[in-house]
């Protein structure tokens, strides 16, 4: 199991509260960081990561099966 950290941004693109989850690879930490954190209108967005590296991000409008990973190169 690897570790990751998952982060709420606000509408300014803040950070706010972290949470650390155990997921076996990418995927699977994005989808338990989607059926686990709880995105608001003060908090609409979802970040995934592990270590420095961007697994993916998650918008309040998505849904598990519509995950938006990071282009390639870009942080």
């Amino acid at each position: 199991m690897q570790k990751y950290r998952c982060y709420v941004r606000d509408k300014e693109d803040r950070a706010g509260p972290s949470t650390v989850i155990e997921a076996e690879d990418d995927a699977d930490a994005l989808n338990k960081a989607a059926a686990s954190i709880q995105v608001s209108l003060e908090f609409p967005l979802i970040e995934v990561w592990e270590g420095s590296r961007l697994v993916g991000q998650i918008p309040q409008r998505d849904h598990v099966d519509t995950l938006s990973e990071p282009e390639s190169g870009k942080l």
